[in-house]
C-alpha cells in the first residue's frame, strides 16, 4: 500500500464509519419513537469529524519520527471524535433514562450507542495501523538490496 493508498482508504473509512454511525444514531430516534430532525449539514459535520480522525490517524502512521510524537498527533487528531462520542453516548442516554421504554428498547438503544463508540475507537486504530503498513512497505522498498 502506497501513501496516497493509506490516506485515501482512511478517507473511504472515515466517511463509511461517519454515515454508519449517523445510521445508528437515527435508529436511536427511531427506537425512541420521536420525531427524527436530521439534517444534512450535521450529517457532513459528523461525518467530517470521522474523516478527520481517520485521515489523522492514517498521517500519525505515515510519519518517520518518534513514536511518542505519532502518539501525539494521533491524539490531536482523534480528540473532537472522541470527545463527541462521548458527548453524543451520554446525551442518547441521559434522554433513554427520561423515557419509559421497553426492555428491547432498552436493549436497542444502548446496542447503539455501543456501536457508536465502538466506530470511533476503530477509525482511529484502523487508519493508524493503515499508514504503519505503508510506512513501513515503503521503508521495506527503499532498503537497499544486500547480495
Amino acid at each position: 500500500m502506497t501513501r496516497t493508498g493509506a490516506l485515501l482508504r482512511a478517507l473511504g473509512l472515515g466517511v463509511a464509519g461517519g454515515l454508519l454511525a449517523r445510521l445508528l444514531m437515527r435508529l436511536v430516534t427511531l427506537v425512541r419513537d420521536e420525531e427524527p430532525s436530521f439534517t444534512l449539514v450535521a450529517t457532513a459535520a459528523i461525518t467530517t469529524i470521522f474523516v478527520l480522525s481517520a485521515v489523522g490517524a492514517a498521517t500519525a502512521g505515515l510519519l518517520p519520527w518518534h513514536w511518542l510524537l505519532r502518539v501525539a498527533v494521533l491524539v490531536v487528531t482523534s480528540f473532537l471524535m472522541a470527545v463527541g462520542a462521548i458527548a453524543i453516548g451520554i446525551s442518547e442516554l441521559q434522554f433513554v433514562m427520561k423515557d419509559d421504554l421497553t426492555t428491547g428498547q432498552w436493549v436497542a438503544v444502548v446496542g447503539c450507542a455501543a456501536g457508536i463508540w465502538a466506530i470511533s475507537a476503530a477509525m482511529p486504530w484502523i487508519g493508524y495501523r493503515w499508514g504503519r503498513r505503508a510506512r513501513s512497505r515503503r521503508t521495506t522498498l527503499a532498503a537497499p538490496a544486500t547480495a
